[in-house]
């Protein structure tokens, strides 16, 4: 008998559903991260955060969480998500960036 792993996501679950373009139902990202990382320990990397969903679930489960976002609007919204989620989570941005879009013109 095979053993097949999946978490199965109710699209009705999803918040700010206008934010962002592919959001994450958090209920979700609770599970994966469970899966993945089942120690508070265990630190969790999000190099695309988007508008915050992995990082909201991390702190809610304890971890600690880095997330890397190219976009200002996006990282507005996770941060104001994130510091909604955890009003005690010690949330630090960095905003140096870089135009990536003038390199190539």
């Amino acid at each position: 008998m095979m053993h097949t792993d999946v978490i199965r996501a109710n699209n009705a679950a999803l918040e700010d559903r206008s934010e962002h373009p592919c959001p994450k139902p958090l209920p979700f990202m609770r599970k994966l991260i469970n899966r993945v990382a089942p120690s508070p320990a265990d630190v969790i990397l999000d190099p695309f955060m988007g508008s915050g969903t992995t990082g909201v679930a991390a702190i809610q489960l304890g971890h600690k969480f880095i997330g890397i976002e190219i976009n200002g609007d996006y990282l507005a919204i996770a941060q104001r998500r994130i510091a909604q989620a955890s009003p005690d989570f010690h949330l630090t941005i960095n905003l140096t960036t870089k135009d990536l879009t003038r390199e190539h013109a």
